[in-house]
């Protein structure tokens, strides 16, 4: 090796970290900014949906594994509904026409689930 192959080598790490890792610090510091939101809502609907996912190896053959997504569909006191993505153990936690007390965020015209604090 000589010295243009570690050059090349640092040219593609500074574009690795400029095109992936960059981004990613951004959009974090976004979400940790964005203050979070507090309403009364009503848990409507929870819905999930499976999928496949495809993982190639090239040393042997394709594999094939199931991911679930889970969603919950929260009425808000004006009306409006909207859909959360959940973890499982949020997801379990939440039965439908339950009432409470929703926590999330807001980075642009995305909303994050904080938590979910039912009310008796």
């Amino acid at each position: 090796m000589d010295y243009s192959d570690f050059l090349t080598i640092d040219v593609f790490l500074v574009i690795l970290f400029l095109v992936i890792i960059i981004p990613a610090i951004v959009k974090k510091i976004r979400f940790k900014k964005a203050p979070e939101q507090i309403e009364k809502v009503k848990a409507m609907a929870k819905t999930s949906h499976d999928y496949l996912v495809r993982r190639r190896n090239k040393l042997t053959y394709d594999s094939y594994t199931t991911r679930t997504e889970y969603y919950v569909d929260f009425q808000f006191e004006d009306g409006r509904r909207e859909n959360f993505y959940l973890y499982l153990p949020q997801y379990d936690s939440i039965e439908e026409n339950e009432m409470g007390m929703l926590t999330y965020r807001k980075v642009g015209k995305k909303l994050f689930f904080v938590n979910f604090t039912p009310t008796n």
